[in-house]
């Protein structure tokens, strides 16, 4: 008997520390929603007045690059039974790199033009490799194009508006991370929580 009187109050105080959690968990769910919304404002504020300043044909959808790459991407962990979210940056390069700026190489011979083919050096050592036999290792290619810093797309001299307003828009990037990693802490508790409670009722 007192044994069973002794487990039951492990589970009274079980369920007592996943309530204590689930509430400190959703204090901080909400002050990181109330951050969110702050930047989020200060974002859009920031890019009303870099239109209001630039001019709006300036600061639009239009000037969006075609090609445009991520500069985060999301890591997910597996951390006391729930999904954790991280944010991951990549570093933006302001100037083009060098690797992409190649300049042709002139020929040894600058007066004489070379007789366009129809099959190019690489055809022929494919042809080449199959009649005797031997098999060329092929070196990768690097299809990761450069990143450049998004503000480039609205011009070179960009008001400190349009700066403001893309650090804002960061910091709620990586709010949002944090707030569904809170969401799924809350989910996981609340679900511990139910499951202990008709034992202890």
């Amino acid at each position: 008997m007192a044994n069973e009187e002794d487990e039951k109050q492990t589970m009274k105080a079980e369920a007592d520390r996943l309530l204590f959690a689930y509430l400190e968990a959703t204090e901080e769910y909400m002050r990181l929603k109330s951050e969110l919304e702050d930047v989020m404002k200060q974002g859009y504020l920031g890019i009303s007045k870099a239109r209001y300043t630039m001019g709006v044909a300036f600061v639009s959808d239009l000037q969006y690059d075609t090609e445009m790459t991520a500069l985060a991407t999301v890591d997910t962990d597996i951390k006391d039974g729930c999904n954790v979210y991280q944010t991951v940056r990549k570093q933006a390069c302001r100037t083009p790199s060098k690797e992409n700026t190649k300049t042709a190489e002139p020929s040894e011979q600058s007066g004489v033009r070379k007789r366009r083919s129809d099959k190019n050096e690489s055809d022929e050592k494919v042809e080449d490799n199959l009649v005797s036999g031997h098999v060329e290792e092929v070196e990768p290619v690097d299809k990761n194009p450069t990143i450049h810093d998004p503000l480039r797309w609205f011009g070179v001299l960009v008001p400190s508006s349009l700066r403001s307003a893309q650090g804002s828009f960061i910091n709620a990037v990586d709010r949002c991370s944090e707030l569904s990693s809170l969401q799924n802490r809350c989910q996981s508790l609340q679900q511990q929580y139910v499951q202990l409670l008709p034992q202890i009722c």
